[in-house]
C-alpha cells in the first residue's frame, strides 16, 4: 500500500461478527488476536506508516502533511462524525442506495440493508 502512495489510508480492525456475517462463523474466537496483539499491530502500523511519511489522525486514519485532514488536525480543528474524520463542522449528511445512513439534523436514519427493485 505504502508504494501506491495514496494520500490517506483508513485501516480498519477485523470486526468478527459470526451473527450478521454467516461466514465468519467459520473462524473460531480463540484465532483472532488477543487485545494485546492488534493494540501491537496497531503500534507497528503507525511506525510503520510514520515513516512512510503519513501523520496518525487517529483511530484508523493516516494522512499525508499535506492533506486536509492534517491541516486541521495541526490546526486543531478537525471534526469527527459518523461517517470519520471530516474538515466540516456539524452538516446534514444525506445517504442514498442500500444500508446508507443519513443525519439530518439532530435525527439519524438508515436505509434497508436488503435491496428490492426500485419501481421508477
Amino acid at each position: 500500500m505504502i508504494e501506491l502512495n495514496p494520500d490517506r489510508l483508513s485501516i480498519f480492525n477485523y470486526a468478527h461478527l459470526p451473527s450478521r456475517v454467516p461466514g465468519q462463523a467459520k473462524i473460531k474466537e480463540e484465532q483472532l488476536p488477543k487485545p494485546e496483539t492488534k493494540l501491537t499491530i496497531l503500534q507497528k502500523t503507525i511506525e510503520t506508516l510514520g515513516d512512510a511519511g503519513y501523520k496518525f489522525i487517529g483511530m484508523d486514519h493516516f494522512a499525508k502533511p499535506y492533506d486536509e485532514l492534517a491541516i486541521a488536525q495541526e490546526k486543531g480543528v478537525l471534526h469527527r462524525n459518523f461517517q470519520g474524520y471530516t474538515t466540516q463542522e456539524e452538516c446534514d449528511l444525506l445517504g442514498l442506495g442500500v444500508s446508507s445512513i443519513s443525519l439530518l439534523g439532530d435525527t439519524y436514519a438508515q436505509n434497508e440493508k436488503i435491496s428490492k427493485p426500485i419501481m421508477l
